[in-house]
């Protein structure tokens, strides 16, 4: 009985899910694309507005996070891509540059900031992605 106790949590270990992990909005566990959206308030421009997208093939994790400042008529366009990862409620994104980033998935399938331990970051609560829907 306790080798089965354990073979379980290794499996899905291995299988690159966590233990309770809501399956991600148009991701399920299996393969796919899945796009979140949104704007963060910006000290000195007019907002952030946010794209990220997670793609899933087989145990290939890939991510692109697009952040445009509206700053000026054209404003500022940076983009990271990189790996991903999901443990339980938490979304952790390792970019090809070495930065990291953490969000949490909550039950409405939004996305918030956190830092990397998870906890709530001061003063970004309603700094949200929504899901985009197809």
């Amino acid at each position: 009985m306790r080798l089965r106790l354990l073979i379980v949590p290794l499996l899905c270990i291995a299988a690159g899910c966590a233990p309770g992990a809501a399956p991600l909005p148009g991701l399920g566990q299996g393969d796919g694309r899945a796009e979140w959206h949104g704007s963060r308030p910006c000290a000195d421009c007019g907002g952030i507005d946010v794209v990220l997208a997670l793609e899933r093939t087989g145990d290939d994790r890939r991510y692109l996070l697009v952040e445009t400042y509206r700053a000026g008529p054209a404003g500022m366009r940076f983009v990271e891509r990189g790996q991903w990862r999901q443990q339980a409620d938490l979304l952790r994104l390792q970019g090809e540059q070495g930065g990291q980033r953490t969000f949490v998935l909550t039950p409405d399938g939004r996305l918030q900031s956190r830092d990397s331990r998870g906890r709530p970051l001061p003063g970004r609560d309603d700094a949200m992605l929504s899901p985009r829907v197809p």
